[in-house]
């Protein structure tokens, strides 16, 4: 249970990475 916590937030982390970086890449055209 706990090395699925831990990849949890992991997991979500690289998703919210994910797109963010579109967003950038948008504001900054």
């Amino acid at each position: 249970s706990a090395a699925d916590t831990l990849d949890e937030p992991v997991v979500v982390a690289k998703a919210t990475m994910i797109d963010v970086v579109p967003k950038d890449l948008q504001r900054c055209e």
